[in-house]
């Protein structure tokens, strides 16, 4: 297990390296991949477990006058570019998705907690327009 923790010093970077040394190292044939997040579907339960089933990133872009634009959106990136399909992130694992026995939702990765109300409603307004994605992940 590769423990890369979720504390004020922990950043996606750091994330990202640690997995990556464990995935050289060791040669995993399965990795799960958990961890801690919010939800804006208040019909999620607190504590409930999830699988995610698609993720897209909710703050890799720019806010302009009050518009949010994604990398694809601005060109910066190819929608449908390896590992990516029109933006978004698809687990291809749907076998062992469905063995978990658990509820699967889309989720959202952020690298922010905001108590902003209007960043609150503009991550939801995204939400609703990204066919209503239950789970927001935060790396912190």
């Amino acid at each position: 297990m590769a423990h890369t923790g979720c504390n004020y010093r922990c950043w996606r970077p750091q994330s990202v390296y640690s997995i990556t040394s464990a995935f050289q190292q060791y040669q995993p044939q399965v990795a799960i991949q958990a961890g801690i997040g919010g939800c804006f579907d208040k019909n999620i339960s607190l504590g409930k477990v999830v699988t995610v089933s698609q993720e897209l990133f909710g703050d890799i872009g720019v806010l302009e006058q009050g518009k949010w634009r994604s990398v694809f959106d601005m060109g910066f990136a190819k929608p449908d570019q390896k590992p990516f399909k029109n933006g978004v992130l698809k687990n291809p694992y749907k076998k062992m998705l469905t063995r978990a026995g658990l509820d699967s939702v889309a989720g959202v990765t952020i690298n922010e907690i905001s108590t902003n109300k209007a960043r609150i409603s503009l991550l939801k307004a995204r939400e609703l327009l990204l066919n209503r994605w239950r789970a927001l992940h935060c790396i912190m």
